[in-house]
């Protein structure tokens, strides 16, 4: 579960320099492994493994671990219902799912907020801006809230005019061709137990973000056709029918790119041959579907780093894992990690650009409470270093919401960093809540 509703958005930089994190050193490369030969190797058994010997104490919010010297936790973002911020914002405290990107040497932030908890209407998401990191510009709204038509399923029934509730796992994209993309995803909830990440919401939406800052027409990239909808009863038109030819080729590239758009079955779950693998068709996995709100079941909030060998480890919620030696066409059976300890919290990993790996997830030692957040270093990991979620030195909350409990979590989860500064490694961007 997510945690309180009193929400700081941190960005949080891990540093080079004598300043960084003890880390192994940068892994040697080696020679692909073919499908074939990677489907039965050992390694695809248990994609990731902890070797080391910590583990994080129960009683304590950094689970006693070593912290990671030189990590910065910058606060871009506070919530504030009574005297709401500029930017067009009406007072939301719930504010969620934040994706970070580098562009053109600057940083977008993007999150969606909802008046005090997740999967409640009205929603809406937005971006913020940052030259530096540390100075962040007032949200504004990217994607605005959309009023529905009248739904009815089996099971569901939502009356024309209700809002959607927002919910994607991926929020930019760097073209080929030098555009910047964002994106989001229109779903609904009946009630805050309902989920709109089942595969039932409208689809998929991208517009461009300009060098200027502003943003380029709102367009549906993929339509939920098997839920029902199409051209002919949403709102937004089809992004094939933009006449500007450098967002349809950077359009054209993302729905090629099969590892980025892997993101999105979550919401999306079409059998059309769009993925290459149906993630949730896992033995023993938890049943997730819309008319349930759990954090558990497979498939979920999918990221993936590239191995010295060219194989792609895969990452989803609930420790699970697979590997692809062919950027995503094909994968290895998708198993369980069971030294990581993620607890249906998202988990990133990715290769730094000193050569290094880390895998940042929140290692629980209860496997119910999401703290503390922790990297580990190498494809075999052999170590933690601990960061703090929170505490008793954490405020008290003045808003509260229906399920969750108080204490806090990092989220990270990248986007599009290429070209970062120097002297920035790794940032994630993440919830805290207090």
């Amino acid at each position: 579960m997510k945690k309180a509703s009193h929400i700081l958005l941190p960005v949080v930089f891990v540093l080079a320099g004598p300043a960084a994190a003890a880390a192994a050193q940068p892994l040697a490369a080696a020679q692909p492994l073919a499908a074939a030969q990677l489907a039965v190797s050992k390694e695809a058994k248990e994609p990731v493994i902890y070797t080391g010997q910590l583990q994080p104490e129960k009683h304590l919010y950094d689970g006693g671990l070593p912290h990671a010297i030189g990590v910065h936790n910058i606060q871009v973002f506070r919530a504030n219902r009574t005297h709401p911020p500029g930017g067009g914002m009406t007072g939301y405290t719930y504010n969620h799912q934040p994706y970070l990107a580098y562009w053109k040497s600057r940083f977008y932030l993007q999150f969606l907020s909802a008046e005090f908890q997740e999967h409640e209407p009205p929603t809406n998401t937005s971006l913020i801006t940052s030259d530096d990191g540390y100075t962040w510009s007032p949200p504004r709204v990217v994607f605005p809230e959309y009023q529905l038509p009248a739904i009815q399923r089996e099971g569901l029934n939502v009356p024309e005019g209700m809002y959607a509730v927002m919910h994607q796992r991926m929020g930019f994209y760097t073209a080929p061709n030098g555009r910047l993309l964002t994106l989001g995803f229109y779903g609904f909830a009946e009630t805050p137990q309902h989920s709109p990440n089942a595969g039932n919401g409208l689809g998929r939406v991208v517009r461009e973000v300009q060098a200027d800052g502003s943003f380029g027409p709102i367009y549906f990239i993929r339509y939920n056709r098997h839920a029902g909808f199409n051209e002919s009863n949403t709102r937004f038109p089809f992004y094939a029918t933009s006449p500007d030819r450098g967002f349809l080729e950077a359009c054209n590239a993302l729905l090629a790119d099969k590892l980025s758009t892997l993101q999105w079955w979550e919401e999306d779950r079409a059998r059309d041959g769009f993925y290459a693998i149906v993630p949730d068709e896992v033995a023993g996995a938890a049943r997730f579907d819309a008319k349930i709100v759990t954090s558990q079941g497979a498939g979920k909030a999918f990221a993936w780093y590239t191995r010295p060998d060219g194989v792609v480890v895969g990452l989803w919620k609930n420790q699970y894992s697979a590997l692809s030696s062919d950027r995503g066409r094909t994968w290895t059976p998708i198993v369980q990690n069971k030294t990581l300890r993620t607890t249906g919290a998202k988990t990133w990993g990715q290769r730094t650009e000193d050569g290094r790996y880390v895998i940042v997830h929140a290692h629980s030692a209860t496997m119910i409470n999401r703290f503390p957040m922790v990297a580990l270093d190498q494809h075999v990991c052999r170590g933690f270093a601990g960061r703090s979620g929170g505490g008793a030195g954490s405020p008290n909350r003045p808003y509260s919401s229906h399920r969750f409990e108080a204490g806090s979590e990092i989220r990270p989860h990248l986007s599009c960093l290429s070209g970062i500064p120097q002297n920035s490694r790794l940032g994630s961007a993440g919830q805290q809540s207090a």
